[in-house]
């Protein structure tokens, strides 16, 4: 999720695509970034604040007690196992987070001009933690305001926040690493996404010497982790998503080259959509853990070349949501659930409180502590990297050349 790395693409020169109308390698990039997945990452976040909603409603989560969990009215259930699915896909959502945080955070150091490791890991670190104070601040924050009591009125979701504000309890969802979920539920995926974060050099080596194999890569690790999710192995689940998202960095050329020339975004917006609908729709599909991160895939590789897509994360919602998915994925919950225990029994009127405070939330979130973090975080990449050049210039020559 907190993604800041450029996305730039090599070789931006025009191509033949330009004159039958096709969107050219130059036009599928702004500023330095892949606008298709700004644009995926923030519809991605969308749709986890959407499940999230969806939540609050007996009707379609379950009644109070956990185990009336997915004991969904009729309706709900129809919905649920239809294309509509998409609406509440939150988990599918983070599963993209997954493999374009691979894809950003490895695409830079296959470049010429490299990031040094050094200057790296502060940059990274800041980048994410200080977001996550800050929304685990925010959490206690609504809590005292609105104390979590469970209720009957309520679904299974809103009462498992039941529990009082701890200080042990707050720097334990702040770490991450040590386990979260209690306050912020959100939070569970920034466990991996900075425990990926510490073996990037690691996803970079495979790739360094791997990368030319990108497809069967990338095939290796969907297939890792499909078998991580069979094992209940979480570890083995979660990481080779990172690594798909390694390997589409390294074929990144070859894919835009190939776009060009076939249709391959429609082609894989297209098997996306029909895999998605059958795993949602119907039981047909053997091992769904398997197809549905191949449709994952399909879906970034869409985004990066699929001109609707492109032409989709230019408007101005979707490049809103895209540069503040992180903002917003950080800070909904605790809205949401504050409204719902605000007016128990009544969440539609819930919602209606919360969208505009959330939005808004998510904007003062952005420009007062995720934006200026992002600033932060780079100026002490840059000064790590920058002393320890000093101090290597400042070596004597001879000890240099040992």
């Amino acid at each position: 999720m907190a993604e800041d790395e450029s996305l730039r693409l090599q070789g931006t020169e025009l191509s033949s695509s330009a004159s039958r109308g096709e969107p050219d390698r130059s036009s599928r990039h702004l500023g330095g970034r892949f606008l298709g997945l700004d644009g995926l990452r923030g519809i991605a976040a969308l749709i986890v604040v959407f499940t999230h909603c969806g939540l609050i409603f007996q009707a379609w989560a379950g009644g109070p007690r956990p185990s009336d969990m997915n004991q969904a009215e009729p309706w709900a259930k129809a919905i649920q196992h239809s294309p509509l699915h998409v609406t509440h896909a939150g988990g599918e959502a983070v599963f993209v987070f997954f493999i374009l945080s691979g894809f950003v955070l490895v695409l830079p150091f296959l470049r010429g001009h490299r990031p040094t490791w050094v200057g790296y890991f502060p940059k990274r670190l800041l980048r994410i933690y200080l977001p996550i104070v800050g929304s685990v601040l925010l959490v206690a924050l609504t809590m005292i305001l609105v104390p979590r009591v469970a209720s009957p009125q309520q679904t299974w979701w809103v009462n498992s926040h039941d529990g009082g504000v701890s200080p042990f309890g707050l720097v334990r969802e702040a770490l991450v690493l040590l386990g979260t979920g209690r306050y912020n539920s959100v939070l569970w995926s920034l466990k991996w996404e900075i425990l990926f974060s510490l073996m990037l050099p690691a996803y970079v080596l495979a790739v360094r010497l791997f990368g030319r194999f990108w497809l069967a890569g990338t095939g290796a690790m969907i297939l890792l982790s499909a078998a991580g999710f069979s094992l209940d192995n979480a570890y083995l689940e979660y990481l080779p998503m990172f690594g798909i998202g390694a390997f589409l960095a390294a074929g990144k050329d070859q894919i835009l080259i190939l776009a060009e020339r076939r249709p391959i975004g429609d082609a894989s917006m297209m098997g996306a959509a029909v895999i998605l609908s059958m795993l949602w729709s119907t039981a047909w599909l053997p091992l769904p853990r398997l197809f549905l991160l191949v449709a994952c895939t399909a879906l970034v590789v869409a985004f990066m070349v699929w001109s609707p897509a492109l032409q989709l994360s230019r408007g101005r919602v979707i490049s809103w949501l895209g540069t503040r998915s992180f903002s917003l994925y950080l800070v909904h919950e605790p809205i949401v659930v504050s409204t719902a225990l605000i007016f128990p029994g009544n969440p539609w009127f819930g919602l209606i409180v919360a969208w505009p405070l959330l939005l808004l939330l998510t904007e003062v979130f952005f420009r007062f502590l995720e934006d200026p973090s992002r600033r932060l975080a780079n100026r002490v990449g840059m000064g790590a990297t920058g002393l320890i050049s000093r101090g290597w210039t400042a070596l004597p020559e001879s000890m240099r050349r040992k």
